[in-house]
């Protein structure tokens, strides 16, 4: 069976403790944990944590990374 470009794009699968894109909701989250396919994300530096599913997590560009540094 053929599979869309989407599909065929690879997961990106990041550590606890890591900054990433979060494209479905269009914000930057440090990774807490990742259980029942879902990973749980908060905003830098703190606050609530909300769920991604792991097709909409990206790797945050080392640019950016650098500018959420403090906040952790």
């Amino acid at each position: 069976m053929a599979c869309t470009p989407e599909q065929a794009r690879e997961i990106y699968a990041p550590l606890i403790g890591e900054l990433v894109w979060d494209a479905a909701r269009k914000r930057v989250g440090e990774v807490m944990d990742h259980r029942w396919s879902l990973y749980q994300l908060r905003p830098p530096g703190g606050g609530i944590e909300w769920h991604a599913m792991p097709e909409s997590i990206r790797s945050l560009p080392e640019a950016a990374r650098a500018r959420y540094k403090g906040k952790r």
